[in-house]
């Protein structure tokens, strides 16, 4: 068991095992404490550093949890990328007969909360050829959508002169 030693008192005679010990008044006369003080923690700092923690813990977990619903959206973005590219596979857009209108699906599968649709609209005059094609997968219900889009310009005659549609 170690014996309470004052840092400023001079070094004094370390009394044996079975010495009588000091009081807490003799204590601080040692030291130049004064007469009122106490060893510890009052109350009201015990109370302020409980408050301080507590606030630290609710702005940590509100932290966290905004962090998990950003990876969660995050996840389903890149999911809607992946089913935009299978999705140009599975239904190609046929360029030989390119129409105004609109058409739409939906995944299955693991997918099958998520749907596509595909808006082709005539932009400018009809004898220029140039059609707006936005692909749009959506996911969720109407409390919380989810959408990703893409939209795509295309000149048929350029189109025609690159190869890409039989003249």
């Amino acid at each position: 068991m170690q014996r309470f030693q004052c840092p400023q008192a001079p070094a004094k005679k370390v009394p044996s095992v079975g010495s009588p010990k000091k009081k807490a008044s003799e204590r601080r006369k040692l030291c130049g404490e004064a007469e009122g003080s106490r060893e510890g923690f009052s109350l009201i700092e015990v109370l302020l550093a409980v408050l301080v923690l507590g606030l630290s813990l609710v702005a940590f977990f509100g932290a966290l949890g905004d962090g998990v619903a950003i990876v969660a959206s995050a996840s389903q973005y890149e999911t809607a990328r992946t089913l935009m590219n299978r999705l140009e596979l599975m239904e190609p857009l046929d360029l030989e007969d390119l129409d105004e209108g609109e058409d739409s699906g939906f995944f299955d599968g693991e997918y099958r909360n998520f749907r596509w649709r595909r808006i082709i609209t005539l932009e400018g005059k009809e004898e220029d050829e140039l059609y707006r094609i936005e692909t749009r997968i959506e996911w969720g219900d109407q409390r919380d959508p989810g959408v990703e889009s893409v939209e795509t310009f295309l000149h048929l005659p350029t189109a025609r002169r690159e190869g890409w549609v039989k003249p």
